[in-house]
């Protein structure tokens, strides 16, 4: 898929969706048509393309039909897990509805093989996330509501 592609990719699971996040307007419509304030995950990965990030999360790219953001109103149903792709400038954005699979070091490592990358995850348990990875290492992840416990390569970071 070329890059900054947008449509409805996936069949294979997770659906993943790809649709046009260019500006702060269009993430807060985002956020409140698709109800992602009980949980969600945000990752962004620098440099990386659309089809190895997919991989990443265990789409196929093979597998994309077109579509757009608003054809996934009342999909995000947990039959199957989804992602929300676009690309800003360099960055691909995932958007994860009530999964957190972005979060996961198995996910990050390979993702910051791409490109550095960044998550941000919370849910209705008020758990949440926030991390950074560079070269397959997961530097620096700690819980939003402890930034004071970080761990990783580089804590710090």
């Amino acid at each position: 898929m070329a890059a900054g592609a947008r449509g409805l990719l996936g069949v294979s699971v997770p659906t993943v969706i790809v649709g046009g996040m260019n500006s702060a307007a269009h993430c807060d419509r985002l956020l409140a048509d698709l109800r992602l304030s009980t949980a969600a995950t945000f990752t962004a990965i620098c440099t990386a393309d659309e089809d190895n990030v997919i991989r990443c999360f265990g789409g196929d790219p093979a597998q994309a039909r077109p579509g757009t953001l608003s054809d996934t109103t009342g999909g995000w149903d947990g039959e199957k897990p989804r992602i929300a792709i676009s690309r800003s400038g360099t960055t691909v954005v995932v958007v994860e509805d009530n999964q957190f699979q972005g979060s996961r070091e198995e996910v990050l490592r390979p993702l910051s093989r791409l490109g550095r990358a960044a998550s941000a995850f919370w849910n209705v348990n008020a758990n949440s996330r926030l991390s950074l990875a560079e070269d397959g290492l997961v530097q620096s992840a700690f819980d939003l509501y402890r930034p004071d416990q970080p761990h990783g390569a580089a804590p710090h970071a």
